[in-house]
């Protein structure tokens, strides 16, 4: 299994606390040099997209979609299997070795699948009822929207489909990549969600002060204004009030160990 961590050449310290994740499990992994804000024009020319286009995102929201665009279309270039994709901002659960080493379990267990998620917002959201069990760890289809992109594992023909999907929109269809692979493009592809996680953002695991605060967020909230008089997210306003009828029922928050 090929680990790649995205993060900025000048994200030191953010680096450091990878390297002591990873090594403390034996976990093999490098970096992925995260795309710049400078480059996102050439990047995503390069690519297919229309994404450097779009008013929908930040420029830091930009950089981020294409730092995921551009694994996945290593993944494809390396005639790989399955990729682990993490963000610098993570840790590890215990025992993620027993995933992170090798991948003849996804062979054994999830064959059918595009990604598996592997983290936790540890928000309320909609899994089946039916669990595929591996060691002390189970997995689940993901039926509904879990924020993160930060941690997951990604097929070869789920980085075709995805990169087949992104290339067909035009500059008003993006929205932050997590929201494009965990609710936009849900329907389309076959994601398990791993429970208990085995990864979590230091935003979510230390909310009152994170180590390692969110580099999006700030990019998200100057935007939410202009997202919010876009049309299509009315759609969106709409899913966001039945999810919530459904985290009062049948939603469940995804554990992290």
């Amino acid at each position: 299994m090929q680990n790649h961590v995205i993060s900025l050449t000048t994200a030191t310290d953010r680096r450091q606390h990878i390297i002591q994740e990873f090594t403390k499990q034996n976990i093999p992994s490098e970096f992925y040099d995260a795309i710049t804000i400078s480059q996102l024009t050439e990047v995503s020319k390069a690519l297919g997209l229309r994404l450097a286009e779009s008013e929908r995102l930040s420029p830091i929201e930009k950089a981020c979609f294409l730092s995921h665009v551009c694994l996945w279309q290593k993944i494809i270039d390396d005639n790989l299997e399955y990729m682990s994709i993490f963000e610098d901002d993570i840790y590890l659960g215990e025992n993620a070795n027993n995933f992170l080493t090798d991948n003849q379990w996804i062979l054994d267990n999830l064959i059918d699948m595009d990604i598996i998620k592997l983290e936790t917002a540890l928000e309320k959201t909609h899994c089946s009822e039916k669990e595929i069990n591996y060691g002390e760890r189970c997995f689940l289809k993901l039926e509904n929207w879990h924020t993160g992109a930060a941690a997951y594992i990604i097929s070869n023909k789920g980085a075709k489909t995805l990169l087949h999907q992104i290339r067909s929109l035009n500059e008003k269809d993006y929205v932050p990549i997590d929201e494009m692979i965990f609710d936009k493009f849900l329907p389309r592809i076959s994601v398990y969600q791993i429970s208990p996680a085995l990864s979590i953002q230091s935003t979510f695991l230390e909310a009152d002060n994170p180590t390692l605060a969110s580099d999006l967020e700030a990019g998200r909230i100057e935007h939410r204004k202009i997202r919010s008089k876009d049309p299509r997210d009315l759609k969106h306003y709409f899913k966001k009030i039945k999810r919530s009828i459904g985290k009062r029922t049948f939603y469940t928050i995804v554990p992290f160990d």
